[in-house]
């Protein structure tokens, strides 16, 4: 079983219900890409990172990754990264902060939270 976060690279609506609608759109962009493509730079970064602390499961059978090859998820504006429930404690912190320092907002419908890039000027 795996907890799903969604990451978006882009700057998001400050109220709740918009963000979310946002995220929906996003959804739809990265589905019309065509499959392989490449991320984007910031994109790229971020799999870099996270992938420098917690190897793809291809690479390493004890990653926290629900599946892989982990770069398959990661398009031109969104993410989306799974990791498997046993390690979500250690995992979904490190996930939230990363990607939160780099500018990107982290959607986590599990929890039905919201993490705001660390220079969100919103409420």
């Amino acid at each position: 079983m795996s907890w799903v976060v969604e990451i978006v690279s882009v700057p998001v609506a400050d109220e709740i219900d918009d963000a979310w609608e946002q995220l929906a759109e996003l959804r739809e962009e990265e589905d019309a890409r065509e499959y392989g493509s490449a991320p984007s730079e910031p994109m790229n970064e971020l799999y870099r990172r996270l992938t420098a602390r917690y190897p793809c499961i291809t690479e390493s059978p004890e990653s926290p990754w629900s599946d892989g090859p982990l770069i398959n998820n990661f398009g031109d504006k969104l993410t989306t990264v799974g990791i498997i429930v046993s390690q979500i404690e250690q995992t979904l912190p490190f996930v939230v902060e990363t990607a939160t320092e780099m500018g990107f907002t982290v959607f986590d419908a599990g929890d039905e939270r919201i993490y705001r890039p660390k220079n969100w000027g919103g409420r």
